[in-house]
């Protein structure tokens, strides 16, 4: 990253000159030209945004291998997940994520993830571009998914993505205005 106070500077890519030593009895080096990504506009960085999303979810998805409990997985949820919102009831839900679920949950959140910070609700008024399977409930189960928001009133969540191994799932609620979505439930089908 750079400012761009010359015009060689204003560029999303920059050819630079790398100087490796080599290991002989020279004690000699060798000169390439190597490309880099490099930004100084805001415009730059929307060329790397591709780049930088799968560095970013690299990192994710290794910490979330790493996890053994829904405890830590709730924990981390904002470092991991910084764009999901989640009731203050649903800790409860991931405090008792047996451990066979942590890591599918932790890869289904990711893919909420991705999807929100994708969407445009302009261009996609009912819904982000879904990673995996994600659908509302059917008519006759809403009843089953209606929970206490953090206002402390009862919304419906019925948008829900499963996870393995069945009956996995996770219920949410989307979030137009705030570009986002808020998870109230991971556990068990509901009523199962």
């Amino acid at each position: 990253m750079s400012l761009p106070v010359e015009p060689c500077w204003d560029a999303d890519r920059l050819t630079l000159v790398r100087e490796e030593l080599l290991d002989d009895d020279d004690g000699g080096s060798a000169l390439t030209d190597v490309e880099v990504q490099h930004a100084a506009r805001r415009e730059h960085v929307a060329t790397h945004l591709p780049w930088i999303r799968r560095g970013a979810d690299a990192v994710r998805q290794k910490a979330v291998e790493g996890l053994r409990s829904g405890d830590e997985l709730w924990r981390l949820k904002a470092e991991l997940f910084p764009l999901l919102q989640f009731t203050r009831l649903a800790e409860q839900h991931f405090v008792e994520l047996p451990e066979v679920w942590v890591r599918p949950v932790g890869e289904r959140l990711g893919e909420l993830q991705d999807a929100v910070s994708d969407w445009d609700p302009n261009r996609q008024p009912i819904a982000p571009q879904w990673r995996s399977y994600v659908r509302t409930e059917f008519e006759a189960r809403r009843r089953l998914c209606w929970f206490t928001d953090d206002d402390g009133e009862n919304h419906l969540f019925d948008w829900h993505c499963d996870f393995l191994p069945s009956p996995g799932r996770m219920h949410f609620r989307l979030l137009h205005e705030e570009r986002t979505l808020r998870i109230a439930y991971v556990g068990r089908k509901l009523g199962k």
